[in-house]
């Protein structure tokens, strides 16, 4: 549970200076871009495709 929390604590203060920039959904055009990026391991976590702007 410490670890979450210094985990927590660093990625907000990343935040929070800037150096870190959350990408939140791509369009679903960019479907094939999002799964090579996940592929190549360049991206963590989940891709949100979004249908409607």
């Amino acid at each position: 549970m410490r670890e979450w929390r210094e985990l927590t604590r660093r990625a907000l203060g990343e935040l929070a200076h800037g150096r870190l920039t959350p990408a939140v959904g791509q369009p679903l055009s960019a479907a094939t871009d999002a799964h090579t990026a996940i592929e190549d391991r360049r991206t963590r976590g989940k891709a949100l495709l979004v249908t409607r702007t």
